[in-house]
């Protein structure tokens, strides 16, 4: 009865839910469960007669897997309200984001018209002959814009 008892207990806490957000470990619950259902049926039936104990196994396995089954459609639903609940905030941030971002870009649109009555200058320098690895480069200005 002990070996049962930590064998049921075993099941139980690989079943759980934390255990078993790995969408791979969710198929092995069913299985699990089954396995232990039956080596209970298996082990409280040993002194009857082999058909008892065949009916006994068997329905326990049976019933264990589809409990099994109820509980990885739990988890499976758990966790699709729990990716579309973050799926909205996440949409949510995004247009808030979206809308910070319009924003910048007008206040920096109206920077930039304010700054057009502005006079710009252009300097023009000679470009390095030989980039910073040794190859030449072809002759060519740099230009940089000023504001005065």
């Amino acid at each position: 009865m002990k070996k049962t008892l930590s064998i049921a207990l075993a099941a139980a806490t690989l079943a759980g839910c934390s255990s078993t957000k790995n969408s791979d470990m969710l198929s092995l619950i069913p299985l699990a469960l089954a396995g232990a259902g039956g080596y209970i049926g298996y082990n409280e039936t040993k002194d009857e007669n082999r058909d008892k104990q065949l009916l006994v196994t068997g329905a326990a396995a049976a019933g264990s897997y589809a409990l099994g089954k109820y509980v990885e459609g739990a988890i499976k639903n758990d966790m699709v309200s729990e990716f579309n609940a973050g799926y909205s905030l996440g949409t949510s941030n995004a247009a808030k984001t979206q809308y910070w971002i319009i924003q910048k870009r007008q206040e920096e649109d109206d920077y930039w018209s304010r700054e057009s009555a502005a006079s710009y200058r252009y300097y023009s320098f000679p470009g390095s002959e030989y980039d910073p690895a040794g190859v030449k480069l072809a002759p060519h200005d740099v230009i940089v814009r000023g504001i005065e």
